[in-house]
């Protein structure tokens, strides 16, 4: 999965599953998950990828994940793994 340079919200998934955001909660819920969990985990994913490559400026990563700045993006980043994306810059994957 891709986030491109927009977080989908849970209703627009939910228009694009074809039910309610009420609906689309409870079944995520009955396989364990939370959306919001799941948006995490895309996030996290795709920063490692970009991470790894080296070669992207952390702002353009943030932007691209969602995030307004390079700030916001490097404190979720440091929640995930307890190091500043710059320190595992080119040892993820």
């Amino acid at each position: 999965a891709s986030l491109g340079s927009r977080t989908p919200t849970i209703k627009n998934m939910a228009e694009l599953a074809n039910c309610s955001v009420h609906s689309l909660q409870l079944e995520l819920a009955t396989q364990g998950y939370f959306y919001r969990d799941l948006v995490r985990r895309v996030r996290f994913d795709e920063a490692q990828q970009w991470l790894s490559e080296g070669r992207v400026p952390l702002c353009e990563i943030a932007s691209y994940l969602g995030y307004s700045d390079a700030a916001n993006f490097s404190n979720a980043y440091r929640r995930w793994t307890g190091e500043s994306p710059s320190g595992s810059r080119g040892r993820t994957g």
